[in-house]
């Protein structure tokens, strides 16, 4: 087994918000993958520039990994990320097997809005998120604006989490009366998908954080020199600092490849996550499976980890000569940070008809605590 990283680390994406505030430092959510050769997986750190699903190959610049030990605790300030495996350098490799997971996710496009850098902070990756922790910790007060650049995004219940977990960290640093925290989304309610009681729940909840959230104002440009979100519609908002969720795009590598259809995606079966070629299988934000009600299945960690339960178990039968015996229900939740130590809790079937079905309860200490022990349980399976 081969596993093609381009980092060499993984990073726990659901702390990053934590960690923004300086409530986590990146050894607490980073880990080497050298504890994966351990299991005979071989990993091979570097960047697929090209996949040819017919031939299941990928061609690989980059390096290829040695196994290590896990990285060096950092030092308190978290400034630094978790080292990488030791590698050889590569300069390209061609890699081919019996099956074929993608797993490229979802890339930030930050160039499809102008003036998006460096205006706007992205917090949705380890490096933006360390810019946008040191923008917060010396911040001194003014406009904070939250913006959501389009539709799609990943894990769609952290730029709202992201609010007021800030919205609480001005508070016990007593400078909320110096904060006027606003969220902008192209949505017509927070979290579409869930349907609009969810969506009613969180929006009272940011209420209740003193925060303005500004549904169907889709970004058309930012003037980085006044401080200024220009939208579609004509409206204008400005702050002083900005984070954002920037578009997403599928991987090029993927697009070249023919994957993706007309909905931007890669579509696959819903149960299975086999895509058009055989045995090739796509999981993650790649994957684009329709639901009820015209939507697409969000993009979230949660849905990632259990499409990745399905498909493993599935090729291990396969290879045993048995059929599949597990298939990927649509079935999945979040934890939504309020700050204050407590967290809202939402699951939903998301293959349900006529629409999907979702409840949602909190906030409360135990929903948070709930978060706490997934991130700790997490971890600890990589050692």
């Amino acid at each position: 087994m081969v596993l093609v990283d381009r980092h060499g680390s993984h990073v726990f994406s659901p702390s990053l918000p934590w960690f923004l505030i300086g409530a986590r430092r990146e050894a607490q959510f980073t880990m080497g993958l050298g504890a994966l050769a351990r299991r005979g997986i071989e990993v091979v750190v570097g960047e697929v520039v090209a996949v040819d699903a017919a031939r299941l190959r990928v061609r690989v610049a980059g390096s290829r990994a040695k196994p290590t030990a896990l990285p060096e605790a950092q030092p308190a300030d978290g400034a630094s990320a978790a080292r990488p495996p030791a590698a050889d350098p590569v300069q390209e490799r061609t890699l081919e097997g019996d099956y074929l997971v993608i797993a490229l996710g979802a890339d930030l496009a930050h160039r499809q809005v102008a003036g998006w850098k460096p205006a706007v902070i992205n917090f949705y990756c380890a490096r933006g998120a360390r810019a946008a922790r040191e923008a917060v910790a010396t911040f001194a007060g003014g406009t904070l604006a939250l913006v959501i650049a389009a539709t799609p995004f990943k894990c769609p219940a952290a730029p709202y989490e992201m609010a007021m977990l800030l919205a609480d960290h001005f508070r016990r640093r007593r400078m909320r009366d110096r904060v006027d925290v606003h969220l902008y989304t192209p949505e017509p309610h927070p979290l579409p998908v869930a349907g609009p009681a969810v969506g009613d729940a969180v929006r009272g909840l940011l209420a209740q954080h003193g925060i303005a959230c500004h549904t169907g104002r889709r970004l058309e440009r930012v003037e980085g020199e006044t401080g200024t979100l220009v939208f579609a519609d004509g409206g204008r908002a400005r702050f002083d600092l900005a984070l954002g969720v920037p578009p997403h795009r599928p991987a090029k590598v993927v697009e070249d490849a023919g994957l993706v259809d007309g909905n931007g995606w890669v579509p696959v079966d819903r149960h299975s996550l086999r895509a058009a070629a055989e045995r090739v299988f796509v999981i993650g934000d790649l994957a684009g499976i329709p639901i009820a009600g015209g939507r697409m299945l969000p993009k979230a960690g949660v849905f990632a980890h259990r499409q990745a339960t399905v498909v493993a178990r599935n090729i291990a039968d396969e290879i045993a000569g048995r059929g599949p015996r597990v298939r990927f229900d649509g079935v999945g939740d979040c934890f939504i940070e309020t700050g204050g130590g407590r967290a809202a809790f939402a699951r939903g079937d998301f293959y349900a008809e006529p629409a999907p079905v979702l409840e949602m309860r909190g906030p409360g200490r135990l929903w948070h605590w709930a978060k706490v022990m997934v991130e700790r349980r997490w971890m600890a399976g990589w050692v």
